[in-house]
């Protein structure tokens, strides 16, 4: 039986190699792409960059365009019960010859994915702090990340039971299946996904220019206000069937939440190094990290009804529960309009 629609989830009921694989690559992605841009700017740095000169006039108000990919890493958790079924977690045996009745469920997955990152910065006019070239940049900047992979596991259940696991121990097929007589065998299968739909800030950060290099790199921290957009979805299903041979009698309850946002802030902290400078454009190679809040609700609870009537099997709730502490990293570039330069 497989109601759900992710196959990262198939690939970790066995264990959690499918989890560690989804989990390694993205985090490989961004370190090549991280390599490569670092690479870039230190081949440029010691050809032909731009420099910054005490004696340029400054820049005035000054909008960027910001492109880049993130990797976004956050716990999750969550659970699928059916409240008016026969309850297939049971307590593990505790005299010899008894049979293992407890549960098959695991927790859930956290959500690493790769992000593609879209910003706009504008940058106040320069030396409104201070004459010294090196003072401090204030900007305010906004950007929106989507999410590349969706369906991140929350909470996973499986319970199977066959009538001859019984043999000569007390018990009946009735104490773990529903609808018996004449069925002999059930399984429960449960999962809550959740998909990350987007993530965005909105906030202030000032661009310190470092003494090195001719002034070609920049410190930049920043902090913003966080909003993420999430949908959770809950399936749960229930096998029966008379025998090994027979065909399958599958019931499947499902349902999605709808879009829930939460709110937070982010403190995040910046490398980026100036690459080129002409015909009133500048362009910056970043590197970024941020570390993020939810600070508003983040539970995700919602009931669904059986559509095919099932005896003691009529209803299931759904909670999930993304964790309220994010990390981002990204990395990517940045083009800035200078304009016309004024004293």
């Amino acid at each position: 039986m497989t109601p759900w629609r992710t196959s990262r989830d198939q690939a970790s009921r066995g264990g959690h190699s499918g989890c560690m694989r989804k989990s390694v690559e993205p985090s490989r992605h961004a370190f090549l792409v991280s390599v490569f841009l670092a690479s870039v700017a230190l081949i440029n740095i010691g050809s032909s960059s731009p420099t910054h000169a005490a004696d340029d006039p400054p820049e005035g108000w000054s909008p960027a365009f910001r492109l880049g990919f993130a990797v976004h890493v956050q716990g999750l958790d969550g659970s699928a019960v059916s409240p008016d079924s026969l309850d297939p977690v049971r307590i593990s045996p505790t005299m010899p010859g008894e049979i293992d009745t407890s549960s098959g469920s695991a927790g859930g997955d956290s959500a690493v994915t790769e992000a593609i990152r879209l910003g706009l910065r504008l940058y106040a006019p320069e030396r409104l702090l201070g004459e010294s070239p090196y003072a401090p940049r204030l900007f305010m900047q906004a950007d929106f990340e989507q999410p590349l992979d969706d369906g991140f596991v929350a909470s996973r259940y499986n319970f199977d039971f066959d009538v001859l696991d019984l043999d000569d121990v007390s018990g009946d097929v009735s104490d773990f299946c529903p609808e018996v007589p004449p069925t002999t065998t059930c399984s429960y299968d449960a999962r809550v996904l959740v998909d990350i739909l987007g993530n965005w800030h909105v906030g202030v950060g000032a661009d310190f220019r470092l003494p090195i290099a001719d002034g070609q790199y920049h410190l930049v921290p920043t902090l913003e206000y966080y909003g993420q957009a999430v949908e959770v979805e809950g399936t749960f299903g229930l096998t029966l069937s008379t025998s090994q041979a027979d065909t399958d009698n599958i019931r499947t309850i499902a349902k999605k939440s709808g879009v829930e946002v939460s709110h937070g802030v982010a403190a995040g902290l910046g490398l980026e190094v100036d690459v080129y400078r002409g015909g009133g454009l500048a362009a910056k190679l970043f590197l970024n990290s941020r570390a993020q809040w939810l600070l508003t609700g983040r539970e995700v609870s919602f009931s669904a009804m059986n559509p095919t009537p099932t005896t003691n099997f009529m209803s299931a709730d759904f909670i999930g529960r993304p964790s309220g502490f994010i990390v981002t990293s990204s990395a990517g570039i940045e083009i800035r309009w200078t304009g016309r330069k004024g004293r």
